[in-house]
């Protein structure tokens, strides 16, 4: 990264910094997912974005339970 970059970079954070609230960790982190998206999309517009993390939060994210059934033989069957 070139000095330009670096003090665009250092300008960028300092106007979000200032100009920007944010509630919870939470808003940060969607704050920056959707800024890292926009960024490489204005830096490559071919570019497909896959993310390996779930966007949600685990706060968001409720467990699914699964019921199972044994037979006499010890197998398990998934009850739907």
């Amino acid at each position: 990264m070139c000095e330009e970059e670096m003090d665009f970079v250092e300008l960028l954070s300092e106007t979000i910094m200032y100009k920007i609230e944010f509630k919870n960790k939470k808003e940060i982190e969607n704050f920056c997912n959707e800024l890292k998206i926009t960024l490489l999309d204005y830096h490559d517009p071919d570019f497909i974005y896959s993310s390996s993390e779930s966007e949600s939060s685990e706060d968001d994210v409720e467990p699914e339970t699964i019921e199972v059934a044994i037979d006499n033989d010890g197998f398990m069957e998934i009850v739907l």
